[in-house]
């Protein structure tokens, strides 16, 4: 029995890792280059529900470049806003298995490579001098390309993740 109506998997968040290296510059456009890791795991949904898939592990690496600017609100309270492309690499494919599933098929992310778009904004108390306690919000999205080895069609869907972050930084000034 063939299925017409667009299968697809979902991505069902994980764990993320990752590091931000800033680049502090005198003029008012700031650089900082962002990687990370999040592991994840892809869902199979059809339009009547979701099912299940073997093999559904999924990680991907990011690599953004960011210009931002950053305010300093206070003494020691410092705001800062930062947006700019990210490279992503998609590992990992899936096999459609359950009673709700098509036939089983395998599914991978084609093409590998994709590029989206990472916005972040954060704030930062200064605790020492060259150390601070910062908070950020990040929002990035991005479309993975599923194509099908089977007669199934899966459309794209597009993921949007929302991340917040605590963590200290450590400064190193070199001269301006």
């Amino acid at each position: 029995c063939f299925d017409s109506l667009p299968q697809r998997y979902t991505y069902e968040k994980g764990r993320s890792y990752g590091v931000l290296l800033e680049w502090d510059r005198a003029g008012w456009l700031d650089f900082s280059a962002l990687g990370t890791v999040n592991q994840g795991r892809r869902g199979y949904a059809t339009p009547s529900g979701s099912g299940t898939c073997d093999g559904c592990e999924s990680t991907i690496v990011g690599v953004g470049l960011l210009g931002g600017s950053r305010w300093n609100l206070h003494r020691r309270v410092e705001l800062s806003l930062a947006a700019g492309p990210e490279v992503l690499f998609f590992s990992g494919d899936a096999v459609s298995t359950g009673e709700n599933a098509p036939p089983t098929t395998e599914v991978s992310i084609s093409p590998r490579w994709a590029i989206g778009g990472v916005a972040a904004a954060g704030m930062a108390v200064r605790t020492r001098p060259g150390e601070a306690l910062r908070v950020t919000l990040a929002y990035r999205g991005f479309e993975p390309k599923y194509e099908s080895s089977g007669s199934t069609s899966f459309e794209s869907v597009p993921i949007r993740q929302l991340a917040w972050t605590v963590g200290y930084t450590f400064t190193v000034r070199g001269a301006r």
